[in-house]
């Protein structure tokens, strides 16, 4: 069985202006069509990206609201001073994915992120999960009802140089290759 989870972590000004941390959990089950349980999680987690800010662009909503909810640390860089917020209070949204049993060494109960708009983002985790997810999906027979992309990413852990891995997976909105590539690590932004 296989369980989806969607976790945020957000921040709401109080009635008397102080700032609360807010921190809520919602699970997707389906355990005749897993690929409804997955639909209806990520609608959700995009669904609190909307609420948080600007419905037509939610990929940035969760940046703004770091930014403006987040206790901020200033820099120097010669005369010029800056404040960055640090997020310290882990603010985010998350959608992961939960086994009930050990698969292809994934653990049994493990929260395995597949869709996250948090700072800190482990890149080839995120590729490595959605991979397993397919593959349990395969493994078990489910069907996808073709919600499914194809994701071109570096495995930069890789023995092989450069080494580009294409796949295809369950639904993300993510695009690996336009984030982090060999190009990208070498300093070259074309």
């Amino acid at each position: 069985m296989i369980t989806y989870k969607v976790k945020a972590i957000l921040a709401a000004k109080s009635e008397d202006g102080d700032i609360e941390i807010e921190k809520f959990v919602t699970s997707f089950v389906d355990l005749e069509n897993p690929i409804d349980a997955r639909k209806n999680a990520y609608n959700h987690y995009v669904s609190i990206l909307e609420v948080i800010g600007n419905k037509d662009d939610p990929e940035n909503n969760l940046w703004k609201h770091i930014y403006q909810y987040s206790e901020r640390k200033t820099f120097q860089h010669g005369e010029s001073k800056f404040q960055i917020p640090t997020n310290k209070e882990g603010m985010g949204v998350n959608l992961f994915f939960i086994l009930d049993a050990d698969f292809m060494g994934i653990k049994k109960d493990e929260e395995n992120l597949i869709e996250g708009d948090q700072e800190e983002r482990a890149y080839l985790t995120l590729a490595e999960n959605l991979v397993a997810e397919m593959n349990y999906y395969k493994t078990n027979g489910y069907h996808t009802d073709n919600y499914t992309s194809t994701i071109r990413f570096w495995n930069y852990e890789s023995n092989k140089e450069n080494e580009e891995v294409i796949e295809k997976v369950l639904f993300t909105s993510y695009d690996f290759w336009a984030n982090w590539n060999p190009k990208l690590a070498e300093g070259n932004m074309e």
